[in-house]
C-alpha cells in the first residue's frame, strides 16, 4: 500500500507542477500538452522514479523563466521568490539540468532597475543551488570526480570507470568517444525519449518505428504558431535554448563517462534519451519557423490526438505482451 501511494503521489505532484507550467508560460503552452502525453512521460510519471518530479520542476523553472522574460515592468519579489524555489529543489535532484538557470540572463536589465541589480541576483540564484547541491548531492558528486584506483562494479560486471583524468590526459579520445556514441545511440536516444522503448521493460515490448514518427511530428506541429499562441522567439532566446540543450546533453553523457561506462568500451554506456526530456520544451522552442502559422487553436487537438494515439500504443504493447507469454 505504502508503494502505491507512492506512486499516486507522485503522479499528483508531477500533475500540479505540469499544470502550473502550463498555466504559466506565455507561450509554448501545446508544446507543454505534446511533452506530458508522450508514452515516456507517462510511464514514469505513474512509476516511483523521481524523474516524473524532475521533469515538472524542470517545465515549471522553465515556464517561470519565460514568464519573466516577457513581462513588463519591474521583477516583483514573487516571481524571484519562485524562480529561488525552483532552483533549490531541482539543482540537487539532478546537476545536469541547472543550465536552464541560463534563461534568466535573457530578462531584460531594466526590469531589476539595471545590470548591476540583475548580476547580483543571478549570482545569488547560482550560489543557492551551488549550497543545495553542497548539502544534499556533495559527496556523490565528489566521488564522480574523483579518481577511481579499485575495481568498479556494474550490476554483475566489474572492471575500471572512465575518470576525469583519463579526459584531460587524451582528449581527442574523449571526444571521438562522444561522437561515437552520438552515432551509435541516436535512434536508440530518440526512442526511449518519447517511449517507444519503456524503461525496464522487456527489449520485445517496443512500439515500431512508425508510431515515433507520428510522435515527432505531433511535436514539430505543436511547437509552431497557432492563433493562440502568435509569439516569435527572438533568435537569442533559440541560441540560448539550444546552448542549454548541448549543456545537459553533455552533462549526462560525462556523468555516465564518469559512473557506468568501463575504460575498455567503445561507446559511452547508460545514457538514455529520458534524461532529456526535461528540456525537451527548449528544444522545440528552436524548431519553430518563423514564417510558418497554423491558422487554428491546436491544444485541444493536440491532447485528442495523442490520447487515441495513446490508447493504440497501449493495445500494440498489451497484445505483444500477451504472445511473448505464449
Amino acid at each position: 500500500p505504502v508503494f502505491y501511494l507512492g506512486r499516486l503521489f507522485n503522479s499528483a505532484y508531477f500533475i500540479l507542477l505540469t499544470l502550473a507550467a502550463y498555466k504559466l508560460i506565455p507561450f509554448a503552452k501545446n508544446i507543454i500538452v505534446c511533452i506530458s502525453l508522450l508514452p515516456m512521460t507517462l510511464h514514469l510519471a505513474a512509476s516511483f522514479s523521481y524523474d516524473s518530479g524532475i521533469i515538472g520542476l524542470a517545465l515549471l523553472l522553465t515556464a517561470l523563466l519565460c514568464r519573466s522574460i516577457v513581462n513588463d515592468g519591474p521583477i516583483s519579489a514573487k516571481e524571484l521568490i519562485a524562480i529561488g524555489v525552483c532552483v533549490v529543489f531541482l539543482a540537487p535532484c539532478k546537476l545536469i539540468y541547472t543550465p536552464i538557470g541560463l534563461l534568466f540572463f535573457l530578462i531584460p536589465k531594466e526590469r531589476f532597475g539595471g545590470l548591476k541589480n540583475k548580476l547580483i541576483i543571478g549570482f545569488t540564484f547560482i550560489a543557492l543551488a551551488l549550497i543545495s547541491i553542497g548539502i544534499f548531492r556533495l559527496p556523490g558528486v565528489v566521488s564522480l570526480a574523483s579518481p577511481s584506483n579499485s575495481i568498479d562494479s556494474r550490476g554483475t560486471e566489474t572492471g575500471t570507470f572512465f575518470s576525469l583524468g583519463d579526459m584531460v590526459d587524451d582528449p581527442l579520445s574523449a571526444i571521438s568517444l562522444y561522437f561515437r556514441t552520438l552515432m551509435v545511440n541516436g535512434d536508440f536516444y530518440l526512442t526511449s525519449l518519447i517511449g517507444g522503448s519503456l524503461g525496464w521493460f522487456q527489449a520485445n515490448l517496443r512500439a515500431p518505428y512508425f508510431y515515433l514518427f507520428v510522435y515527432c511530428v505531433v511535436m514539430l506541429i505543436a511547437a509552431q504558431k497557432d492563433s493562440s499562441d502568435s509569439n516569435d522567439f527572438p533568435p537569442s532566446l533559440k541560441y540560448v535554448c539550444l546552448v542549454i540543450i548541448c549543456l545537459c546533453l553533455f552533462g549526462c553523457m560525462l556523468s555516465m563517462y564518469l559512473g557506468w561506462t568501463f575504460n575498455t568500451e567503445s561507446i559511452i554506456q547508460g545514457v538514455q534519451g529520458r534524461y532529456l526530456l526535461p528540456v525537451l520544451l527548449l528544444g522545440l522552442m528552436v524548431v519553430r519557423w518563423r514564417p510558418l502559422a497554423i491558422d487554428l487553436k491546436l491544444d485541444g487537438g493536440i491532447s485528442i490526438f495523442l490520447c487515441v494515439l495513446n490508447i493504440l500504443y497501449l493495445i500494440g504493447l498489451v497484445a505483444t505482451a500477451l504472445v511473448a507469454t505464449v
